[in-house]
C-alpha cells in the first residue's frame, strides 16, 4: 500500500503464527519487517475509524438529504402511477357503462366483455391501493434532519 508520498508498505502473514492473526508491516524499500501487529488491533482501528466517519454530523445530514431526495423521487412516481391507476379506471367504468347499455361497438357476449372490464378495473384499483399504501408509509411521518442528527 502505498499513498504515493514514500515507500510501500506490504502487510502479511508473519511467519511462525499458525494463523493470520498477526501481520508483519514490511517496507518495501528496506525489505525487513519494522512491527508487528495483531489483526484485532488493526480491526479495531479500522473500526473506530469508520464509526468516526459515519457518526460525523456533515456525513449524517449528506446522508439524510439523499435518502429523502430518494424517497421523494419516490412519492414522485407512486403518485403518477396513483393519477394514471384512477385515470384507467375511471375509462374502464365508463366502458363498462357503454358495454352494459349495449353501446360497446363490439358484436359478441357482453357478459364475456363485462367480465375483462372488471377483470381490468380489479387490476387497477389493486395497482391504486398498492401505490396509497406506499405513499402513505413514506409520507409526513419521516425523520426531519435535526432528528436524525439528534439520535446520534
Amino acid at each position: 500500500m502505498s499513498n504515493g508520498n514514500g515507500p510501500s508498505v506490504c502487510v502479511r502473514g508473519a511467519p511462525g503464527f499458525e494463523s493470520a492473526r498477526h501481520v508483519d508491516v514490511t517496507c518495501r524499500d528496506a525489505r525487513r519487517p519494522t512491527r508487528s501487529l495483531c489483526t484485532g488491533e488493526i480491526e479495531r482501528a479500522a473500526i473506530n475509524q469508520l464509526r468516526a466517519i459515519l457518526r460525523a454530523p456533515e456525513f449524517l445530514a449528506q446522508t439524510y438529504r439523499a435518502a429523502r431526495a430518494q424517497a421523494d423521487e419516490h412519492i414522485s412516481r407512486l403518485s403518477r402511477t396513483r393519477t394514471e391507476a384512477e385515470a384507467t379506471i375511471h375509462t374502464l367504468r365508463e366502458e363498462v357503462a357503454r358495454a352494459a347499455a349495449g353501446d360497446n361497438g363490439r358484436s359478441g357476449p357482453v357478459s364475456g366483455r363485462l367480465f375483462e372490464l372488471q377483470t381490468q378495473i380489479t387490476e387497477q384499483e389493486l395497482v391504486l391501493a398498492r401505490a396509497k399504501a406506499e405513499i402513505e408509509r413514506l409520507g409526513p411521518d419521516r425523520f426531519t434532519e435535526r432528528e436524525v442528527a439528534e439520535r446520534h
